[in-house]
């Protein structure tokens, strides 16, 4: 995993109590992680033994203590 953004830029785009946007772009075995445009990392995924190319999407938030709520969630199969 490699940090691109400072924290500090990332929580200063983050929304408290309103509607945040994440977008994951996922190509192969690397991730792009943005909040609300920000790039805030990217990961590969160098692991042979556990790495998929198909399976489930889980959504998931690490908050403390905060109510987590989805919508408008979408797929677009990149070419």
């Amino acid at each position: 995993m490699k940090q691109v953004a400072d924290p500090k830029d990332v929580k200063a785009m983050f929304k408290n109590h309103e509607w945040n946007t994440m977008e994951i772009i996922a190509k192969g075995p690397k991730f792009v992680h943005k909040v609300n445009g920000v790039m805030f990392a990217t990961v590969v995924d160098q692991d042979k033994k556990m790495s998929r190319k198909k399976g489930f999407i889980a959504l998931q938030d690490h908050g403390k203590g905060c109510i987590v709520a989805f919508r408008n969630i979408r797929l677009k199969k990149l070419k």
